[in-house]
C-alpha cells in the first residue's frame, strides 16, 4: 500500500523521521513547507521502486540554512495518492 506514515517524533529539537511505503513504481515528490505554503526543502524528486522509505528531515532549507522554530507541512505526492502531514520543529 503507498502510505505517507506520521512523522516521528512529533516534534524534534534535531531531527524528524518522515517514512512512507509505495505500492508500484513511480514518481514520488516529498516536500516540506512552511505556514505560507513556501517550499523550504524537498526531501524526495524522482522514480522510486514498490518498498519502504525512511527519511529525516534536520530542519533546514534546501541552502543548508536552520529554519526557525514552529510548524511546517510535509506533503507527499506518489501514484495515487496525496497526502500531508504536519512537523513541528522546536529547538
Amino acid at each position: 500500500m503507498t502510505r505517507l506514515y506520521s512523522p516521528f517524533p512529533s516534534s524534534a529539537a534535531l531531527s524528524i523521521t518522515i517514512r512512507y511505503s509505495l505500492a508500484t513504481e513511480g514518481p514520488v515528490l516529498l516536500r516540506v513547507h512552511d505556514l505560507t505554503g513556501r517550499v523550504v526543502r524537498t526531501l524526495a524528486d524522482g522514480v522510486m521502486r514498490p518498498g519502504r522509505y525512511s527519511l529525516s528531515w534536520n530542519g533546514a532549507d534546501d541552502r543548508g540554512r536552520i529554519l526557525a522554530n514552529g510548524i511546517y507541512f510535509c506533503r507527499f505526492s506518489a501514484v495515487g495518492i496525496r497526502a500531508t502531514e504536519k512537523l513541528v520543529l522546536q529547538r
